[in-house]
């Protein structure tokens, strides 16, 4: 399920509010029954923050394999994926180098911390494998996106992180101004996304897209 939100009539079509039919629990039970016949072996879900995923566990009868959602050092969702592991369920990272203005390719802070792996372990070490290696590192799936060989085979280099470098990738939210979302759909429309509030999301972030608690 990409999002908790229906939508009844195409893109276009009308959205459904969380206390309208169909809700997101309803879907998911229509979902449950795909697995019984035989043609779906596992169900999951996208963009559900720790409290539509309360609701929705309430009701279901099969726990979703994975949730998929924006993660990475601006917004790293630490609450959610403690709550998704708890359960059994695998947070993945749809962007896990951030989409719009994404400052994890050119920010000294990243720069330097893989120029400094590199001369560590004698080889070269790229911004973005240091940022797909803490992800890895913190026991989140990781779906970076690529169309370039050479990035291809460098996401698929993973590196385990000394504790000294996992902590700064780990801590660069906590910097001023970048605990935020990159995400570019979340941003299109301040204040609500797909037709939804960001409090009816769950998301606990202002019209700017900063995390606000």
């Amino acid at each position: 399920m990409h999002w908790p939100m229906a939508r009844i009539g195409g893109r276009d079509g009308k959205v459904c509010q969380p206390d309208e039919s169909p809700t997101f629990v309803e879907t998911w039970l229509a979902m449950e029954k795909l697995l019984k016949t035989g043609k779906v072996k596992n169900i999951g879900i996208s963009n559900f923050s720790v409290k539509n995923l309360t609701i929705l566990l309430e009701k279901a009868n099969v726990i979703p394999v994975v949730n998929q959602v924006e993660l990475h050092p601006c917004y790293p969702q630490n609450e959610l994926i403690e709550f998704c592991q708890g359960k059994g369920i695998y947070p993945t990272a749809y962007c896990p180098l951030g989409q719009y203005n994404s400052p994890f390719f050119s920010d000294p802070v990243f720069v330097e911390a893989a120029e400094r792996l590199g001369e560590e372990l004698s080889r070269e070490v790229t911004p973005s494998q240091l940022v797909l290696s803490w992800a890895v590192q913190r026991g989140t799936i990781v779906i970076p996106k690529s169309s370039n060989e050479m990035r291809l085979r460098q996401n698929l280099d993973i590196i385990t992180l000394p504790k000294s470098i996992f902590e700064i990738v780990d801590n660069y939210h906590k910097l001023p101004g970048m605990h935020k979302t990159l995400d570019a759909y979340t941003l299109r429309d301040p204040g609500t996304v797909g037709g939804w509030s960001y409090e009816q999301m769950g998301w606990k972030i202002d019209s700017d897209g900063k995390v606000t608690s």
